[in-house]
């Protein structure tokens, strides 16, 4: 074979790998995709890093018929955020429950550590009010490494979720109810047979 042959080859080989390699992922953990109107729904928001990463920040959108309940933070981002020497939430504008999107989600880690992974980043808990489908995604992710430069991510893909009303047990009728139907139709079969013919 010709030396530009085997060199084009092992161009084209290269490129393969390099392109069949996976770039930070995040993703959705819910507990369940069904829910009932009154049920708390709690979702994780997931991370399986390829390279160290020191921050992030993305806006969660979420179905209107969830209220907003609280976010907290997990693993290193609890134990090394900014945010997290109290133990606090991650940082986030005041969540908009009519649009349904809590928006500017985020913290950063300090020191040398980066996430360690994969793990939860931050778990979200919402109050199920309404029926409906609707879906978790994510807009304007951002995963900063030590510079603060932006490593690359997966598209995130969201997750559906369907809320129906909550059903009563089937109730017995009362026993008048039961004790007047009785009486209508032993009066109906008398009328019927006191007729003159």
């Amino acid at each position: 074979m010709k030396t530009s042959t085997l060199l084009s080859i092992f161009a084209l080989l290269l490129a393969f790998a390099v392109s069949g390699q996976a770039d930070n992922v995040i993703a959705f953990s819910p507990d369940t995709t069904s829910v009932t109107v009154g049920d708390t729904l709690s979702l994780d928001v997931t991370l399986d890093a390829t390279d160290p990463v020191f921050g992030y920040q993305f806006d969660l959108n979420y179905p209107t018929f969830l209220n907003f309940l609280s976010a907290t933070e997990e693993g290193d981002f609890f134990n090394d955020g900014i945010n997290g020497l109290g133990g606090g939430p991650p940082i986030y504008d005041p969540p908009d429950d009519i649009n349904g999107i809590v928006a500017n989600v985020l913290d950063s880690l300090f020191g040398g550590s980066p996430f360690t992974s994969p793990g939860t980043m931050v778990n979200f808990q919402f109050t199920v009010v309404g029926i409906g489908t609707g879906s978790f995604s994510l807009a304007n992710e951002l995963l900063p490494d030590d510079m603060g430069n932006p490593l690359e991510i997966d598209p995130v893909v969201p997750v559906s979720i369907t809320s129906s009303a909550a059903t009563a047990p089937p109730t017995a009728p009362e026993p008048s109810t039961t004790a007047l139907a009785i009486l209508a139709t032993a009066f109906v079969c008398w009328r019927s047979r006191a007729k003159p013919r």
